[in-house]
């Protein structure tokens, strides 16, 4: 199945993945994880880089390099509605494939995090696509 998801997003799912399990689960957990590791392509488009305690931090706006000083900088474009230049978002979204099996343990993973307190507000979205808009299938 495909599924459009942000970048943080794909971390944060990532996060929610089962640490130990049977070998099935652990062979899907892998093909799961690897679906939503960002590729080589999105680690340089969008600077994707591990920072201090375990965090990882990515690029949220276009970005260019000046070529005398070597400095980064944000790229302007101009804003009607502000009224001047501000900075040009990237787009941090994805089409990812995601197995049946994957899916399933995914929504597995958010439903047991919920019923041991583990979410917190950065997970109402994933909540309510993976797991409500499940039941309304069913």
């Amino acid at each position: 199945m495909k599924v459009k998801l942000h970048l943080r997003e794909r971390f944060q799912l990532i996060g929610l993945l089962p640490p130990k399990g049977s070998i099935a689960t652990m062979r899907v957990r892998r093909d799961t994880r690897m679906a939503l590791a960002p590729s080589e392509d999105e680690i340089a488009r969008w600077n994707i880089r591990d920072a201090d305690g375990g965090t990882v931090m990515f690029d949220t706006h276009r970005i260019e390099t000046d070529l005398e000083s070597g400095q980064r900088r944000p790229v302007l474009a101009f804003d009607p509605d502000a009224g001047k230049k501000v900075p040009v978002p990237l787009d941090l979204t994805a089409e990812v494939e995601i197995g049946t099996a994957g899916m399933e343990l995914l929504v597995k993973a958010l439903k047991e995090a919920d019923r041991a307190g583990r979410l917190g507000e950065e997970h109402i979205d994933l909540y309510e696509r993976f797991v409500e808009s499940e039941a309304g299938k069913e």
